[in-house]
């Protein structure tokens, strides 16, 4: 069993390889994603046949609004793995002060091109960028009301450690709002494992768990489930670029030591082998903090 030392060490290290993954990447996800020109970098939901992709691409959105108190009360708004920033900018165009938002984000390369996003928005007053990490959340971060993280817990290096940041932070009856893949049931077979071994690797996805496991971390930190919701029927799997990647998988394997990008290429189409396998499920889920049930 690893001493505590090692585990913290051994996350550190996972950490590190999540930054150089962004901070090596983020352009060319932002230049080869279907983001419909939102800057976002995250899987589109398709809630409806009509939508465009831009309109998919704020759909989580959409739904961490319904989440705010639409009475103006003071709300500090938490984006864990905030990219850069397109979430933050969203959500304070339909809102109003005093509703305030700080992201978070591994890469130094997205915190810049984040800070210049801010600006040029004019909301400075508003959104906070910063560089860190969610094993140690900035001490002066401040009471939070409302966190949100999509695609980014699945990079968790140490998922119980990340829950104790967070429940620190959390005001009373604060809530948090997850979207990300889950594992929808063990792998069943030696090419199941493979499969989500892939996944692991090559999606940095240190942070894959059931839905089970993960309200179990969180109701031992103070955390309720207030409502959980499969979306996996929204994904577009298996679109022309997820075949194209598909062919091209074995040379991205390959070159996957030397090339962060192919990595994530390797790690994108062992994805859509664990969706087409039913091994993940795309969750939204919806938790509420109580401090007067969380461990000290």
């Amino acid at each position: 069993m690893e001493s505590p030392k090692t585990q913290r060490e051994r996350s550190n290290a996972l950490e590190e390889k999540v930054r150089d993954y962004y901070d090596d990447n983020t352009k060319l996800f932002l230049k080869l994603g279907a983001g419909g020109g939102t800057r976002s970098i995250h899987q589109p939901l398709f809630m409806r046949p009509e939508m465009s992709y831009a309109e998919a691409m704020h759909a989580q959105h959409a739904l961490i609004l319904h989440q705010l108190d639409p009475r103006g009360q003071p709300c500090h708004v938490l984006d864990l793995g905030c990219g850069v920033g397109a979430s933050l900018l969203y959500l304070a165009d339909n809102t109003r002060e005093p509703v305030t938002f700080t992201g978070i984000t591994l890469s130094p390369r997205q915190a810049v091109a984040g800070h210049a996003a801010v600006r040029r928005a004019g909301l400075e007053r508003r959104i906070t960028i910063r560089v860190g990490s969610f094993l140690n959340l900035p001490a002066d971060l401040g009471e939070v009301h409302l966190a949100f993280a999509i695609e980014s817990l699945i990079h968790a290096t140490d998922l119980p450690e990340v829950i104790t940041q967070l429940s620190r932070r959390m005001a009373h009856h604060g809530r948090l709002v997850i979207f990300d893949d889950f594992l929808r049931r063990p792998a069943g077979n030696q090419r199941e494992k493979q499969i989500l071994h892939r996944f692991r690797n090559g999606w940095q996805g240190y942070g894959l768990c059931s839905v089970a496991d993960f309200i179990d971390t969180a109701v031992r930190h103070g955390f309720s489930m207030l409502d959980q919701r499969d979306l996996t029927g929204y994904l577009r799997l298996n679109r022309p670029r997820d075949r194209w990647i598909r062919l091209i998988a074995p040379v991205a394997r390959l070159l996957a030591p030397v090339s962060r990008y192919c990595t994530f290429l390797v790690g994108g189409n062992a994805r859509q082998s664990a969706y087409q396998q039913g091994l993940l499920q795309y969750m939204q889920l919806v938790l509420r903090y109580d401090a007067t049930t969380a461990n000290p």
